[in-house]
């Protein structure tokens, strides 16, 4: 059942994600942060850390992390080293942001489905820190780039001293693919889909603290409204005139073709990994652990956390956290 529950919320949970995306949704999501830069390179840094860290508490860590690098890639596509420290900053971000939100990764969503967590204690005593171990890092990578930028500059003053774009020659390629990139528009489509798919998710909480509706069959119902939202108002997405232009068969557009976007190889790893927990669990080998490290940790809950906190670190957070949940499941 708690496998069953988890898989059906995941499901629909990446189905709205990328029902958003194949409608080009964070389309919008580009353009407000391009004109936040207005070609200067040093605002990029701190406008993704704060972006993913925000959009990876709606979202899980790995859309919201993609999301960050295909900005990326168009914002700052001749700078490869500038790139990486963004990219790297967007990594942390996302797995900090996503620790204060019940919904905004796999274990929390986890914790919240077996009532081991409350979506309000989670939101309030867990945002400042989560806001700390994300924003922390923007400091010590920022540096390293503002570093890494005049070292560029010396060089390109070196080689490029006649060139007639003077000083401000490294902004231009930013300015350049705000140019190019201000031509696609954005129509009221993808503004109707990025803000109908976010309020589907975060009415899967609502639901379960109102209602006290299960989580999966919340996100199963925003799956749902954006499903009808979308062939109400006859949606496509960039490549689907031609395939609605055969009537053969049932419609294959919409959010059936974005469904087949879905990663299905990650739910076969969480469903494993979930069975195989479950089998120990059967067989008592979990119950045995536990007593043993609460023996070791002196029935401390810091050190406790200390220690599944390092263990985290070799083995993978999803079977840690079920792990955890099994061997624990009596303790208040």
């Amino acid at each position: 059942e708690e496998v069953g529950s988890v898989l059906l919320f995941l499901l629909p949970a990446m189905g709205v994600v990328e029902s958003i995306d194949h409608f080009d949704g964070f389309a919008l999501v580009n353009m407000a942060i391009r004109r936040a830069i207005e070609g200067r390179k040093d605002r990029l840094m701190p406008i993704i850390c704060i972006l993913t860290f925000f959009l990876s508490s709606i979202i899980d860590n790995l859309t919201s992390t993609i999301v960050a690098v295909k900005i990326l890639r168009r914002l700052a596509p001749e700078n490869q080293e500038y790139r990486q420290l963004c990219g790297g900053l967007a990594v942390i971000a996302a797995n900090a942001g996503g620790a204060w939100s019940p919904i905004g990764d796999v274990t929390t969503t986890m914790l919240w489905i077996s009532d081991r967590i409350s979506a309000t204690k989670t939101v309030l005593w867990l945002f400042f820190p989560s806001l700390v171990a994300g924003v922390l890092p923007l400091w010590f990578l920022r540096c390293r780039a503002r570093r890494l930028d005049s070292q560029t500059h010396k060089e390109s003053q070196r080689h490029k001293a006649k060139d007639k774009k003077g000083p401000n020659w490294e902004q231009e390629p930013l300015k350049e693919d705000i140019d190019a990139e201000e031509k696609e528009p954005i129509t009221r489509k993808k503004i109707t889909a990025l803000i109908f798919g976010v309020f589907c998710i975060l009415m899967v909480p609502g639901l379960k603290m109102g209602c006290g509706l299960p989580p999966y069959l919340g996100m199963l119902l925003a799956l749902g409204l954006m499903w009808l939202l979308t062939d109400v108002l006859q949606m496509q997405g960039a490549h689907e005139e031609e395939v609605d232009s055969e009537d053969h068969g049932p419609p294959q557009g919409g959010v059936v073709s974005a469904m087949k976007k879905v990663d299905l190889t990650g739910l076969l790893f969480f469903t494993g990994v979930l069975l195989a927990i479950g089998a120990l669990d059967a067989a008592g080998v979990l119950k045995q652990y536990a007593t043993m490290i609460t023996k070791l940790c002196k029935n401390s809950a810091v050190r406790l956390s200390i220690l599944l906190g390092l263990s985290s670190a070799l083995v993978d957070n999803v079977p840690l956290v079920e792990a955890s949940i099994d061997m624990f499941r009596e303790t208040p």
